[in-house]
């Protein structure tokens, strides 16, 4: 997966948001993406 996708969760389900409505904080783009599961069992051993 190369894109961000913004999802606004409600009772009915999830509303995608346009990538322009997100502050620039929330860009993705050159940064790794790590499951936290794994960053803790990589810290625990």
């Amino acid at each position: 997966m190369t894109d961000d996708h913004f999802l606004f969760l409600g009772p009915a389900g999830s509303l995608r948001l346009p990538n322009f409505l997100m502050p620039p904080l929330m860009n993705n783009r050159g940064n790794y993406i790590v499951s936290l599961g794994f960053v803790c069992l990589w810290l625990a051993a």
